[in-house]
């Protein structure tokens, strides 16, 4: 049997998982998304439930395309990418914090820099920057020379949507307890290494704190705005399985004869 390459099985792989997603949309009659419109797709609703084929589709050509970019993209490229990845989580914060995507609307002709700076206050240069650093990955649009615009990934993050809370509140915390994770793993002290509490977490060195992230006693316990901030983020978490979990489950033959169902957390 003859075998092929790594990057001609990818290819190929690629090229079936987006013939079924196209096919999949056109049976529900359904146009291609584009990021170049600022109206959402239908498929971005948050109770869209895509079929099992799309599904599969959306996985598997995700996948084949990160393994075909660890295979051309140039090493040096990849390491820089690795290390200054920080800036776009960080530039989509500042946007949602600014309310950027509710500035822009719906607006398909777009705003300038100057008509945006004057709306949210930032220096037009700097927001600038900012801007095109998104763009380059796939957050906003440039409708034409100088004027910007949502795309169907930007609407994520207007200030009514549960992405907003996404965006800011558990952005910055997952930026902040990252930085502290390799502390965490390599810490000075030998106890506090190979302590696997709750206790002794990037979070604690982060926050510099003492007491847990969650738990009776915990921080979003003793300050009951964190846990609505957080609670409000998980509603941005919930769609990427929950449709799936409400459609894949037989929910009705699980709880017959029970009074309810608790779902306890912890992953």
């Amino acid at each position: 049997m003859t075998s092929i390459s790594e990057l001609t099985s990818l290819q190929q792989t690629l090229n079936a998982a987006i013939d079924v997603f196209k096919a999949e949309l056109a049976a529900q009659g359904l146009d291609e998304p584009s990021l170049n419109i600022s109206k959402a797709h239908p498929i971005d609703d948050i109770n869209y439930l895509p079929t099992p084929a799309m599904h599969e589709a959306r996985r598997t050509a995700l996948a084949s395309l990160g393994l075909i970019k660890s295979l051309i993209q140039p090493q040096y490229d990849a390491l820089c990418a690795s290390a200054f990845m920080t800036l776009e989580s960080a530039g989509v914060r500042l946007a949602a914090e600014i309310g950027l995507a509710t500035v822009l609307g719906d607006s398909e002709e777009g705003l300038t820099i100057p008509e945006i700076a004057e709306k949210t206050g930032v220096d037009g240069l700097k927001l600038e920057r900012v801007i095109r650093l998104l763009i380059t990955q796939g957050w906003y649009r440039e409708a034409k020379p100088g004027y910007f615009a949502n795309n169907r990934l930007s609407n994520l993050i207007k200030k009514d949507q549960p992405g907003y809370h996404l965006a800011t509140y558990m952005n910055d915390l997952f930026n902040k307890v990252s930085a502290s994770f390799s502390e965490m793993i390599n810490h000075p002290d030998a106890e506090f290494r190979k302590n696997n509490d709750p206790l002794h977490t990037a979070f604690q060195l982060a926050y510099k704190t003492n007491v847990s992230y969650f738990g009776a006693d915990g921080w979003l316990t003793k300050d009951p705005q964190e846990a609505v901030k957080f609670g409000l983020a998980m509603g941005a978490v919930g769609p990427t399985s929950d449709p799936g979990v409400a459609a894949d489950f037989p929910w009705e033959e699980i709880c017959r004869g029970k009074d309810g169902l608790v779902d306890v957390g912890g992953g």
